[in-house]
């Protein structure tokens, strides 16, 4: 049986695209130890951007794309979705069949991508998080053609060690992009009110800062730890009539758990549109 070691070993990915969060990727892959930084490169149009990747990283970095996916093994786009087209049209018909190509891209379909490359490179799209720089991240993938099982370890093995992976549905990826893809956001914006009404409250920019943090982080490895149903953890925490109780019917009131999920929900159709 392969270990990590065996499945990944000499072989070298390059991320087509050095943004956000192919840095995150990146920075996630080298903290965990599965592959070094001879192992890696990343291309883009920005050469500051090649630069800064570089010097934080000490990756191999390259403006020629074309170049660059002939010494590799796995091809991750992590472009901006809008030029994702210029960059099939450099590089879609040069892909091998024994390269793996990796899209994280959001409302990006596997069906769109196969048009436009040799149609028998194996694909698999994968929609992670920013969390995956700490190796906290959670990643979900879903198949294209010409895919193995060899293929599917592969991703699993790479996403696994920044993080959980899960494998989904094609089709359940726009949900997915909105809930866990985007969710990071929405706890930092969480994050950022909590401070501000420590703040409002009279508490110091450090002290609302670190009462928040290591609220918001003790919350969850509780519920991560106890396995308990979140809403029955907010009850043991909510004494009626208590000062717990007030904040929450205040919450209701005001509908934050509707206005919540249907902001998720607009996040989930603006996916949907970038997919159609």
């Amino acid at each position: 049986m392969k270990t990590k070691a065996d499945i990944l070993k000499g072989k070298k990915v390059v991320f087509i695209g050095a943004g956000n969060m192919a840095e995150a990727l990146i920075k996630g892959i080298l903290g965990s130890t599965l592959m070094n930084k001879q192992q890696i490169m990343a291309t883009d149009i920005k050469k500051e951007r090649l630069q800064y990747i570089k010097k934080e990283t000490g990756i191999i970095t390259l403006s020629n794309s074309r170049e660059a996916i002939e010494k590799a093994d796995f091809i991750v786009f992590s472009v901006k979705p809008q030029v994702l087209d210029s960059v099939l049209d450099e590089i879609g018909n040069y892909l091998l069949p024994h390269q793996l190509v990796i899209s994280i891209l959001a409302g990006i379909t596997t069906t769109y991508i196969e048009k436009k490359i040799n149609n028998k490179v194996p694909l698999i799209r994968v929609m992670p998080n920013i969390a995956v720089s700490v190796r906290e991240g959670m990643s979900a993938f879903c198949l294209g053609k010409n895919v193995q099982i060899n293929h599917e370890k592969i991703v699993e093995e790479i996403f696994g060690s920044v993080g959980k992976v899960i494998k989904c549905q094609e089709k359940e990826m726009d949900a997915i992009t909105a809930l866990s893809g985007s969710g990071p956001a929405y706890f930092f914006y969480f994050l950022e009110t909590l401070i501000r009404a420590g703040r409002e409250m009279k508490l110091s920019a450090e002290m609302a800062r670190v009462l928040s943090e290591q609220t918001i982080l003790g919350a969850i490895n509780l519920v991560k730890e106890t396995k308990m149903e979140p809403a029955k953890m907010r009850e043991m925490v909510t004494s009626p009539g208590g000062i717990t109780q007030q904040a929450l019917e205040y919450l209701e009131k005001k509908y934050f758990a509707g206005i919540f999920i249907e902001a998720i929900k607009r996040a989930k159709k603006r996916a949907e549109e970038l997919s159609a």
